[in-house]
């Protein structure tokens, strides 16, 4: 145990070396290749941003629960059907446990899953009939979050109080 914790000592030792080296390299070369600095530095910049404003699981409940009470205090004959049957899919998909939150650190991605974890049947065990994980991840990406936000679910609710049966 003792030369465990001596190995993960020396490796953050040494990471942290590293980053400083590369930090110093950086600082140097900011005269000789200042569009390169900036770049670099404004890379690492952003890469934090979108890292500590990356939505959560509870951002996207909070999120929903907004838009629900947004919804609720605009009449219903003038509801966006889009808005609506996207609150709607949400809400089911939450309810029914088929919503898995895949964390990237710098974004997210909501996945609908096809069963709900706990199913135990046949079809939805079968690993023969599943595709690989990274192909059901990309086929059954239901949503991307980035910088506090969820996209598809802020766009469906762009004109949520504009009902598009009203001017057909």
């Amino acid at each position: 145990m003792q030369a465990f914790r001596i190995s993960i000592k020396e490796y953050f030792t040494r990471l942290a070396y590293d980053y400083s080296a590369s930090v110093k390299d950086l600082a140097l070369d900011v005269r000789e290749k200042p569009f390169k600095s900036i770049a670099s530095i404004s890379l690492i910049f952003g890469l934090t941003f979108a890292y500590h404003k990356n939505p959560g699981e509870r951002e996207l409940r909070n999120k929903l629960a907004d838009l629900r009470q947004k919804m609720v205090l605009i009449p219903v004959t003038i509801h966006s059907k889009k808005a609506d049957n996207c609150l709607e899919k949400y809400t089911k998909l939450l309810n029914e446990k088929r919503l898995d939150f895949v964390n990237f650190w710098f974004f997210a991605l909501l996945v609908e899953r096809d069963y709900n974890p706990n199913c135990n049947s046949n079809e939805a065990n079968d690993r023969i009939t599943r595709q690989w994980p990274w192909i059901e991840l990309w086929r059954n990406c239901f949503d991307f979050g980035i910088c506090g936000r969820f996209w598809m679910l802020e766009n469906s609710f762009n004109d949520c109080d504009i009902c598009e049966e009203e001017f057909l």
